[in-house]
């Protein structure tokens, strides 16, 4: 990342760190600024920096195994360019309610604010601009999937996605809590910690969420992936737990500070061809009406396809339990097609739409009932 022109001086209580390749460091924040690391897996911890902060919210990697980039609430931004040693200040974003950053490609940074204003920088972080809006006021974490797309979750358990690295967006399903901490990524799969303990789990991006695990401990905080399918979570109270499957946790060491606010690794960012625009097989946009009156029978659900394909809709409510299903229908390739399905009158509440193709691909949508 880039150096910048002011530096701010830090108190570390180590000489050195040893980088490589693999995703060896594990780093904690915490919002009054203390910055602490682990190179054993969690099980040790030591002081790297104290930054003159006092709501720092969010850490992520940067371009290469030293780098580092964190975000505080009101809206400033900082980088590490020797792995949490010393940092320097950067730009800040117009915001007071920042809540969650990651990396999108390589030099490439983008936020999320706790109201939905999505943030973008193309300079790694020399300067933000907004670049789309989420409805809600409860955004709490954002993520990079393995093929590029963004995931945005809220506090009320709904998430979102993009394909064209957040400039348009999506639902990708819901989860019936009203805790969410913090949503990651591990290969295709999706994986979101509520502040209760709960871990959620979404197989493949397909929009359908599903109990994964139980931490058994309230005040969770921190949750990252290591990108080589090893999950670590922390509390409030710094307590820091690793899974390698996001099920079965052990308890395996504590950072000793109070306001643990968010964990990262060291794994560098990858680029994503295209510039980070995954062109997909088959994806479904917003049904409209949205919301609609639980007497309305007619549903309308943009497809788009790459090649032509069979395409069946099932309809579940917001625990996963199946309402009713749409037979197949033969749509055409290489355009954007609206699906009309008539189905029966729905109590309200939640409702999502699974997609899928006859060669297998799957895409999801969501929709609200109201009396």
């Amino acid at each position: 990342m880039k150096t910048s022109q002011t530096a701010i001086l830090v108190t570390t209580l180590v000489l050195a760190i040893t980088s490589s390749s693999a995703a060896s460091i594990l780093v904690g924040l915490v919002d009054t600024g203390e910055i602490y690391a682990s190179d054993d897996s969690g099980a040790s911890w030591h002081l790297l920096s104290t930054l003159p902060i006092r709501d720092a919210v969010s850490l992520c990697a940067g371009s290469s195994d030293s780098d580092l980039a964190l975000a505080t609430r009101s809206g400033a931004f900082f980088v590490s360019t020797d792995a949490g040693l010393t940092w320097s200040a950067h730009s800040a974003v117009a915001a007071s309610d920042v809540a969650a950053m990651t990396p999108t490609d390589v030099g490439v940074l983008v936020l999320i604010t706790e109201s939905g204003t999505i943030w973008e920088s193309t300079d790694e972080g020399a300067m933000f601009s907004p670049i789309a809006a989420l409805p809600g006021i409860d955004h709490v974490s954002l993520t990079r999937g393995l093929s590029g797309m963004l995931f945005v979750l809220t506090e009320s358990g709904a998430v979102f996605e993009s394909l064209d690295a957040g400039i348009s967006w999506q639902a990708a399903g819901a989860m019936p809590i009203s805790d969410a901490v913090e949503i990651v990524s591990s290969g295709e799969d999706l994986y979101v910690l509520t502040e209760s303990g709960e871990v959620w789990r979404c197989i493949d991006g397909d929009g359908f969420w599903q109990p994964a695990g139980d931490l058994s401990q309230v005040g969770m905080s921190g949750f990252v992936s290591d990108g080589a399918g090893c999950f670590y979570a922390a509390s409030r109270e710094g307590e820091v737990a690793v899974s390698s499957d996001g099920e079965t946790w052990d308890w395996v060491g504590a950072i000793n500070q109070l306001n643990v606010t968010a964990l990262a690794t060291d794994l560098p960012v990858v680029a994503v061809p295209g510039g980070g625009e995954v062109p997909v097989p088959f994806a479904a946009g917003a049904p409209r009406p949205n919301p609609v009156g639980g007497a309305h029978s007619a549903l309308t659900i943009p497809v788009s396809l790459l090649e032509s394909d069979t395409v069946r809709i099932d309809c579940f409510d917001a625990r996963g339990r199946w309402v009713a299903g749409r037979e197949s229908e033969h749509i055409g390739g290489g355009d954007v097609f609206d699906i009309t399905w008539e189905i029966l009158p729905l109590p309200a509440g939640v409702f999502f739409a699974r997609l899928s193709t006859g060669s297998g691909a799957t895409a999801s949508a969501r929709w609200v009932v109201v009396d």
